[in-house]
């Protein structure tokens, strides 16, 4: 969490942020979010879920900083490969 603008700006690092990806098809089964404004990531994670989108959507994705959700570029990053 240290990584994402949102927590910086609200000097808050302490939290975790953990994605479950099922290998195939690569889909997001779930995630959990203990962090500040947790709702909000987790509001974002739910909308991406409901359209069923790859992991690579998260990893590849631009979050509009500052919010949580722009933490899921990273989460993801070296899931796929």
């Amino acid at each position: 969490m240290k990584r994402v603008t949102r927590v910086l700006m609200v000097d808050e690092a302490r939290g975790l942020m953990k994605i479950t990806i099922h290998y195939e098809p690569k889909q997001i089964l779930g995630c959990a979010v203990l962090e500040i404004g947790s709702g909000e990531a987790l509001a974002t994670l739910q909308i991406a879920m409901a359209g069923k989108p790859p992991d690579t959507r998260l990893r590849d994705g631009v979050f509009a900083p500052p919010t949580l959700a722009e933490a899921f570029d990273s989460l993801c990053t070296g899931v796929t490969q």
